[in-house]
């Protein structure tokens, strides 16, 4: 990335990746080889498919500008807020908007598909919404009757 890739930040939050060629990859993500250990570096830009574009080494050698695009994108992919109950949803079907009360308090997203929910190996639920942010259900069981049967149409 250093001299031949420019970020992009749409409105929507998702990043676009630009080399000195002119080739444009939409819908870019980062992911921390070692989030616990290595907070520099190594990381690896993702495609949208989740197929590695290219490694960074570090990310104190990009520019600032760069740098910190990458960081807030980091946060926000690294930051798991827990989903307590489902307060609504707008629609039976995908795509539907959430209204949530979480650990952080009340909250709506937006989940645009299907492969917006995975199980992690434990049973916990992992949400992403339209933006990228990420959200937990600890035990899908735990939650309200309200809430599992929501969560239970979409996951």
């Amino acid at each position: 990335m250093p001299g031949t890739w420019s970020l992009d930040c749409h409105a929507d939050h998702r990043l676009a990746a630009t080399n000195v060629a002119g080739m444009t990859v939409e819908g870019v993500s980062f992911v921390r080889l070692f989030p616990y250990t290595a907070d520099d570096g190594p990381i690896s830009m993702l495609d949208a498919r989740g197929k590695e574009v290219v490694l960074l080494d570090r990310l104190s050698e990009l520019p600032e500008t760069v740098s910190a695009v990458i960081r807030t994108h980091l946060a926000r992919r690294e930051f798991l807020t827990t989903i307590h109950r489902v307060v609504s949803s707008t629609s039976s079907g995908i795509p539907t908007d959430w209204t949530l009360e979480t650990d952080r308090g009340p909250l709506s997203i937006r989940i645009r598909d299907e492969d917006a929910f995975r199980t992690l190996p434990r049973g916990e639920l992992l949400i992403t919404d339209d933006s990228g942010a990420r959200f937990l259900i600890p035990s899908v069981d735990a939650l309200d009757a309200h809430s599992r049967g929501i969560v239970r149409r979409f996951a």
